[in-house]
């Protein structure tokens, strides 16, 4: 539950901040168009796919429609996915992230949850991070400087869990003293 909470809350974030120039100004990964150009080059491709119908073979006609339906959701209400948007987020607001989440890893299970239902991978150890990174995105968007606190996994050797469980190393978490924005070596 607190996954999803934390999910949403940075899907609220993506939806409020991501209205603002420059990530509103494009509709592409790199943000490189206006959306009126946009939305002009998405009008002629939709064209010229509809028009080009014409030239398809009677027996390829069924994965032409396919294709077809897959570029027309493609382009459905201009929306872009979860993914980009926060990334552009965290890049307009230089948000670290990449020592909790190189790849935005957390989307996955996410996407996993809302669209079908199930998580695959494990959400606890994922909760601490993304707690963390909710956290860096209003430190962020509030252009805060200064100390704050921050959970991190440290791993330490307990004879007696070895013994037990075989196991030389156990995990928790540990409140850290970080200061904000992060410096590289944090």
């Amino acid at each position: 539950m607190n996954f999803l909470l934390l999910c949403t809350v940075l899907e609220t974030l993506n939806k409020k901040y991501s209205e603002k120039p420059p990530i509103n100004a494009c509709k592409t990964r790199e943000g490189i168009l206006p959306t009126p150009i946009y939305e002009k080059i998405k009008e002629e491709f939709l064209t010229f796919l509809s028009n080009f119908k014409q030239n398809i073979a009677k027996e390829d006609l069924g994965k032409y429609n396919v294709f077809k339906s897959k570029v027309e959701n493609c382009f459905k209400n201009s929306k872009l996915n979860f993914q980009i948007i926060l990334e552009g987020v965290l890049k307009t607001y230089s948000v670290p992230y990449k020592d909790l989440f190189p790849n935005l890893e957390f989307i996955v299970v996410r996407n996993d949850i809302v669209h079908e239902g199930i998580g695959k991978a494990k959400i606890a150890p994922e909760l601490c991070k993304l707690s963390n990174l909710v956290v860096r995105v209003f430190l962020a968007i509030l252009e805060y400087r200064g100390e704050y606190r921050e959970f991190r996994k440290i791993e330490i050797a307990d004879i007696e869990i070895a013994d037990k469980f075989g196991r030389s190393k156990r995990s928790k978490h540990e409140l850290i003293c970080l200061h904000f924005p992060l410096t590289p070596d944090a």
